[in-house]
């Protein structure tokens, strides 16, 4: 069976929450890219094959950058506010069109659902 997605995305990826799930979303994308501040994510237990991308949510334009190809969010990654006063919910979820009043989890590009 083929993964469902080329490229999932895992913010907090070095959280206990992001550690713990890592290993479990390897197949379902053919890249998994995570994503922490630099210093936590290059300490972090994480799968060897995940792409490791350090980006501060509360940077647009990196988060812009860091969301390139991706198919997915699974977005648990903490957050402080751009200096427009947006959260990074608001930062992720908008980059994709999706409400950032929406509480989504996992946000897919292929079919503009936020479940």
């Amino acid at each position: 069976m083929s993964a469902p997605f080329q490229t999932l995305l895992l913010t907090g990826a070095a959280g206990y929450l992001g550690r713990t799930l890592a290993p479990g979303l390897l197949p379902l994308a053919q890249r998994l890219r995570v994503s922490d501040l630099a210093a936590p994510l290059a300490a972090a237990n994480l799968p060897a094959s995940a792409e490791r991308v350090p980006c501060d949510l509360a940077d647009r334009d990196a988060v812009h950058a860091l969301l390139a190809g991706v198919d997915a969010i699974v977005h648990l990654g903490g957050g402080g506010q751009d200096s427009r006063g947006q959260g990074s919910q608001d930062v992720l979820c908008g980059a994709h069109g999706v409400s950032p009043h929406v509480g989504c989890l996992v946000v897919n590009r292929r079919t503009g659902l936020c479940p």
